[in-house]
């Protein structure tokens, strides 16, 4: 049986996105989004 997808389950997905390295490729930097469970 599959399990239902709940609210929770939505506001534990957390997406990472745009990444942008240092040009000598020592760090980088990215974009962390996730649903604010509080609005």
């Amino acid at each position: 049986m599959k399990k239902l997808i709940t609210a929770d389950d939505i506001t534990a997905i957390v997406s990472v996105t745009d990444p942008q390295y240092a040009p000598d490729g020592t760090r980088a930097a990215y974009v962390k989004s996730q649903v604010n469970q509080e609005k």
